[in-house]
């Protein structure tokens, strides 16, 4: 079983990381999103208004700062965003 880490929400586009990151999260989600990165999750994808994960981990000010410099670690350029 091999899941996709980018699939996005039908309704909003939203991935796993942009889930994760929508609120403050813990030292030990921060673990969770390393996992999801090292998968291949990219928290460069914009969802369907075109709001990254990097940019919601950014601006949740309670949030981790290496949650972001991870974030920006992992980022891959995307092709084709997600389309609602």
């Amino acid at each position: 079983f091999n899941p996709d880490v980018n699939k996005a929400d039908l309704k909003s586009g939203n991935t796993p990381l942009h889930e994760l990151v929508n609120w403050e999260i813990t030292p030990g989600e921060v673990k969770t999103a390393q996992l999801l990165l090292e998968k291949g999750a990219n928290p460069a994808i914009p969802n369907f208004k075109g709001v990254t994960s990097i940019a919601l981990a950014e601006k949740e000010k309670g949030n981790p700062p290496e949650l972001v410099e991870l974030f920006k670690k992992y980022a891959k350029p995307v092709a084709n965003p997600p389309k609602k």
